[in-house]
């Protein structure tokens, strides 16, 4: 028989599966943006699709991510890993709402004011919590410590930049229209491309490898 599943497990595997369903409940809206392929020929259709995309590679790769910090730091049974427990549910439900905006043009400015600026901010204080976690933990090394302290300052400084993005498209874009034939706004495709650039070093470069780690079971 085997054994029963401990809390951290639990935890790890219900988010596991709460990634897979926000990807399966995605898929009315992709068929909604990209059938026919005509839709593409439009500039909402295309800016439609970017967008998608934009949010099937954050979410996809924040999956990859977060196997890998959760097989390095599983959350222990203590007050501070269930919190961390709850803010990746509360990131669950803004991916979600991530993908429920991508298939109407008109709230994608909601995408860069708002909820990639909350998702990177319950991104750190996920990242404080977890080095509140672990900051005791002995046996780990020095440099198991390091990489939680320097993957907070990263998310940190990312957060700041989603910051600007989200002051600038809020305050700064209405100011300067950027058309294309004079009648159609196109700062989201700019918008679209930095953030994407953003995420895209973001997790080039806080990728953690399990490979090597000391077991943590016995914090749980």
């Amino acid at each position: 028989m085997d054994a029963p599943l401990t809390l951290p497990e639990f935890y790890k595997y219900a988010i596991f599966v709460m990634f897979a369903i926000v990807i399966a409940e995605s898929f009315p809206i992709s068929i909604k943006i990209f059938v026919p392929f005509t839709n593409l020929l439009t500039y909402n259709g295309i800016e439609n699709a970017l967008t998608l995309i934009l949010i099937y590679f954050f979410i996809i790769t924040s999956w990859i991510g977060y196997f890998s910090s959760i097989t390095l730091n599983p959350h222990t049974q203590t007050k501070t890993g269930i919190s961390r427990f709850s803010i990746d549910l509360f990131i669950i439900f803004l991916y979600y709402y991530l993908i429920l905006l991508a298939q109407d043009i008109s709230h994608h400015g909601d995408i860069f004011v708002y909820v990639l600026p909350l998702i990177f901010s319950a991104f750190l204080v996920w990242d404080f919590l977890r080095y509140v976690e672990y900051k005791n933990v002995k046996r780990e090394s020095k440099q198991a410590h390091a990489n939680r302290k320097n993957r907070l300052g990263r998310t940190g400084l990312v957060l700041v930049l989603f910051i600007i993005l989200s002051l600038s498209y809020a305050y700064l874009i209405p100011l300067k229209k950027l058309t294309i034939d004079g009648n159609v706004v196109v700062w989201n495709i700019l918008f679209i491309a930095v953030s994407f650039t953003i995420v895209f070093v973001y997790r080039w470069k806080t990728l953690e490898h399990p490979k090597g780690r000391q077991s943590t079971k016995s914090l749980s």
